[in-house]
């Protein structure tokens, strides 16, 4: 089975975070509907993290104190973290202090007073708070704080030496080479600063390390080492495009800020652990992950990037009117400011806005060399059924950028359109072409599930989906696929038992339970069949069409027999 959506677009490698809702003074209504009944202080307490689960993180804020205000245990252990994302430092730091008096080892509590002590200037404390952590403080997120701080101290060879063996370790070693040569540049050793610039970006790099490479460059007046950093970026990750526009506007002249302070440097830290601690989270937001950011942000407000991550989280959190008021502050020069156009945009198609439209259109005349709003309006098309429309716009991309890494999904976006247009010729022709450059699993399915059901080339259709299975085995689209093309093979037996896998993947779903009910009958299992075409036309929500099935079809196979 094909799935019809495709995201083409990304944060360029930015993760997703979220802190709290003080900037803009912002207040959310809240569900307390949720509680009523259990309004005691551990229903509020799975309220808040039901918020949390959601990312609804405003609502989180502002419903976990009541959880903990009267509590102990987990609940007294989070409640300064919560105070702090609420802004209150005060209230924050009595909590950490309170909690460390019986936790002297916990982490969090120890950074976050770290912090509040550098914020002020009193570095030999700061240090004293990690120190002090004993063995629960050999972990890389503390010693890089106490790098930066052994810097505010003058001991720059004391910093070095604590991340000196973390370079060495794959987990931290990206970032671990970026401070060493942020630390090196401090003291001007230029040859330990190259070096280890040198050996980042040999390793996937993101938009704020390269504004610090290219600031370090700009700063030893070696403007075109600084362009030459970000252009070797760019052909790694061609379709980029905050490094596509960062480069635009280091070409217009722009010098990028160095981090040339301890304090910046301590910034830096605390955002680079707040990003491993999504990573850590499997890629979600959590407590770890608001806390680190937002001390990254009270030391440094004007962080646009961070700007941009905490806007964005408010923005899955669906509170878009809080993300578009934080991105507009963002210069219209900056080069994360096509980023938060092409999100707007898409927050307005997607509430059926035509006005996001305009935007990404006059995204193409600014740079018609950046795909991704080309393939939007595509999609805009497409999934209101306008193929004529969709197809112009994909055209149009692709032929302004043939060579963009994007063109293969371009392509394949194109071939839905044309399919769904009656023009399988030309479909075929995108797919076979775009499956030459990518390997890209939706498209392998895609393709092979197209030859399987037309019956024209069933082992090179399996083959395509093999590919698709072997990136994402658990995916119940390319199951689906791959169990019909048993079915079409006449494998009757291996296509249940994949349909089944398929179906117990993601339940509801229309067209594998139109499979499934297809393998049951030619399996001889008519009864469980019949069950799974009724469920197929239950889940058609009114007759839709949902790839080539429609309600007639299903109530055709589930006449009784004559």
């Amino acid at each position: 089975m094909r799935r019809l959506s495709i995201v083409f677009y990304s944060l360029a490698a930015i993760a997703l975070v979220a802190v709290g809702a003080r900037e803009l003074g912002f207040k959310p209504e809240l569900p307390l509907t949720k509680v009523a009944g259990d309004s005691n202080k551990y229903g509020y307490y799975l309220a808040s993290w039901r918020a949390g689960a959601m990312s609804d993180f405003p609502v989180f804020v502002e419903l976990y104190p009541k959880a903990v205000e009267d509590g102990t245990g987990d609940f007294a252990e989070r409640l300064f973290i919560v105070r702090m994302l609420s802004g209150d430092e005060t209230g924050a730091k009595e909590a950490a202090t309170a909690l460390l008096k019986t936790r002297p080892s916990n982490v969090m509590a120890a950074t976050y007073m770290s912090y509040l002590s550098f914020k002020t200037g009193d570095y030999k404390d700061a240090d004293k708070r990690l120190r002090n952590l004993g063995t629960a403080g050999n972990n890389f997120m503390v010693r890089l704080l106490r790098a930066w701080t052994l810097a505010a101290l003058d001991d720059y060879n004391g910093a070095m030496d604590i991340l000196e063996g973390e370079s060495e370790k794959r987990a931290f070693e990206k970032i671990a080479l970026v401070h060493l040569g942020l630390l090196a540049a401090e003291v001007d050793n230029v040859k330990y600063a190259n070096q280890s610039f040198t050996e980042a970006a040999a390793l996937p790099l993101d938009i704020f390390d390269l504004e610090n490479i290219a600031g370090y460059y700009a700063a030893q007046n070696r403007p075109e080492k600084a362009k030459l950093s970000v252009l070797e970026a760019l052909k790694k990750s061609p379709s980029s495009i905050s490094i596509a526009a960062l480069l635009k506007r280091i070409e217009r002249g722009w010098t990028p800020p160095a981090i040339d302070t301890p304090r910046k440097g301590y910034a830096k830290a605390l955002f680079d652990i707040s990003s491993l601690a999504f990573a850590v989270n499997n890629n979600q937001p959590g407590e770890a992950y608001m806390f680190y950011l937002d001390m990254a942000l009270g030391l440094e407000p004007d962080m646009q990037v961070a700007r941009l991550m905490k806007a964005e989280a408010y923005r899955k959190a669906g509170r878009s009117e809080i993300y578009k008021a934080m991105t507009d502050r963002i210069s219209d020069s900056h080069h994360l400011k096509p980023i938060t156009r092409i999100n707007w945009a898409q927050e307005l198609l997607a509430k059926g806005d035509d006005s996001g439209l305009g935007i990404l259109k006059d995204m193409i005349k600014d740079n018609p060399s950046v795909m991704q709003p080309y393939v939007m309006i595509g999609d805009f098309y497409r999934k209101r059924g306008n193929h004529p429309r969709a197809i112009d716009w994909y055209s149009r991309g692709i032929k302004e950028n043939p060579t963009s890494p994007l063109a293969p999904e371009a392509k394949l976006a194109r071939a839905m359109a044309y399919e769904m247009s009656g023009k399988e010729d030309l479909a075929l022709l995108d797919l076979e072409e775009a499956s030459k450059g990518s390997q890209l699993p939706e498209l392998m399915n895609y393709y092979g599930y197209m030859l399987i059901n037309r019956g024209m080339d069933i082992d090179k259709g399996m083959r395509l989906i093999q590919m698709a299975l072997s990136s994402e085995p658990s995916n119940p689209y390319y199951l689906d696929s791959y169990g019909w093309a048993h079915y079409k093979k006449g494998d009757y037996a291996e296509a249940v038992r994949l349909l089944e896998y398929a179906y117990a993947l993601s339940q509801g779903n229309a067209i594998i339970l139109s499979h499934l009910g297809d393998a049951y009958f030619a399996a001889d299992r008519k009864a469980e069949a019949r069950f799974a075409w009724g469920k197929a036309l239950t889940n058609l929500e009114g007759g839709k069409w949902s790839e080539k099935i429609t309600k007639a079809e299903l109530l055709e196979k589930l006449k009784p027999p004559s």
